[in-house]
C-alpha cells in the first residue's frame, strides 16, 4: 500500500510514523495513536520523543526504529 493509502486508511487527521527494520529494511506504518497507547504502558514521561519508539519487525523479528513521519 502507498503513503497515500495509508492515510487515507488511518484517515487524514491522524499523524503516520514509519518503522524501518534494522535488518531486512522492511517498512511499516505505524499510527500516532498506537504509540500513545504503548508508551503509556512502558513510559513513564510523556514528552520522549516518539521517534526513540522501537518495535519488532513482523517480517524477520528483529528491531525497528522511526525511519520517518510520513504525514502525505
Amino acid at each position: 500500500m502507498g503513503n497515500n493509502n495509508w492515510q487515507k486508511y488511518f484517515g487524514s487527521d491522524v499523524k503516520i510514523y514509519i518503522f524501518k527494520c534494522t535488518k531486512c529494511k522492511f517498512e511499516d506504518p505505524v499510527p500516532d495513536w498506537l504509540l500513545d497507547e504503548c508508551g503509556g504502558f512502558s513510559l513513564l514521561n510523556k514528552n520522549t520523543p516518539k521517534k526513540t519508539f522501537k518495535m519488532t519487525c513482523p517480517k524477520c523479528g528483529r528491531e525497528t526504529m522511526v525511519y520517518k513521519n510520513d504525514n502525505v
